[in-house]
């Protein structure tokens, strides 16, 4: 992973959310990219037909995330900012998936099983680069 030579650490004060969003089965929009978001993910909804771990009647809880912007050290913002990445797991430090955020410090993360979910949140550059994580943050679905 490489780091962005000068830019502030990311500050992750997070807002932790929960809402829960209940399978009916059938159609729904699929994963993907989000239009009023701008956030990515590969996750398909409760009741998307066809989507990989798709099950008709799941419940899946929605963690919202929030943080504060990537900034230079002196506080200006980051001319090169070419979005972040939300990285989560089950076990503090060990994070096995990840959200890409196109636009903006906020990302909805659908969760399907009960447990401990630890957050942190890295900023890219447009050439690719990425930061170190933020602080990282814990919430408990249930």
């Amino acid at each position: 992973m490489r780091k962005f030579k000068s830019f502030s650490i990311l500050v992750l004060s997070l807002m932790v959310m929960m809402s829960t969003l209940v399978g009916c089965g059938g159609g729904g929009g699929g994963g993907g990219q989000s239009a009023a978001s701008g956030i990515s993910s590969n996750a398909g909804q409760p009741g998307d037909a066809g989507q990989p771990g798709a099950v008709s009647g799941a419940t899946t809880k929605v963690v919202n995330l929030a943080w504060d912007p990537s900034t230079n050290q002196d506080g200006t913002p980051l001319s090169n900012l070419a979005g972040y990445k939300v990285h989560y797991g089950t076990t503090s430090g060990t994070y096995t998936s990840v959200v890409t955020v196109d636009q903006g410090n906020t990302a909805a993360v659908n969760i399907s099983e009960p447990g401990t979910y630890y957050f942190v949140v890295t900023a890219l550059d447009s050439d690719g680069n990425e930061s170190g994580y933020s602080q990282e943050v814990s919430t408990v679905v249930s």
